[in-house]
């Protein structure tokens, strides 16, 4: 483990064993007995820290699901030709020449 590695758990108060094993996802990783760690605590310290989602993540997430959502309507917005009638001739236009 590199020395910022061993510095951070310093800081936080975790046991390298715990925070290394949890964070690889390694078999047995959730297991404390396998660990050799006696108190559940740090075991569950590490648990949350490492589910938890960052807002930005979320923020970008929904704004993400709206765009496909836009893009779902307007595919079939375009697919159906009475709609497409109503459109101005530029438009069918690029409709029409477009590859599907």
């Amino acid at each position: 483990m590199s020395q910022l590695g061993q510095f951070i758990l310093a800081f936080e108060g975790l046991e390298p064993a715990v925070c290394w094993e949890t964070r690889i996802g390694g078999k047995g990783s959730r297991d404390p007995e396998l660990l050799g760690v006696s108190n559940n605590r740090s075991t569950l310290v590490n648990d949350k820290a490492i589910n938890k989602v960052h807002w930005s993540f979320l923020v970008i997430s929904i704004f993400m699901l709206i765009w496909n959502d836009l893009g779902c309507i307007n595919f079939f917005v375009q697919m159906n030709p009475e709609r497409v009638a109503s459109f101005r001739e530029s438009e069918q236009a690029v409709i029409s020449n477009r590859p599907l």
